[in-house]
């Protein structure tokens, strides 16, 4: 199948966007992931220093 330019540029374009979509998702979850991890390890803190 032979593509012209504009169709290669239309396609390169796509995959950019859905690269950067997945991206953006991806960081989305390891922010959370991080901000449960933090609120985990304060919890614990909070419940020794309750335990003292």
């Amino acid at each position: 199948m032979r593509y012209d330019k504009e169709q290669t540029k239309t396609a390169t374009e796509s995959a950019y966007a859905e690269v950067i979509s997945y991206n953006r998702k991806n960081l989305e979850k390891e922010l959370q992931n991080e901000d449960r991890q933090q609120n985990r390890q304060q919890n614990r803190t909070k419940l020794r220093e309750e335990d003292i």
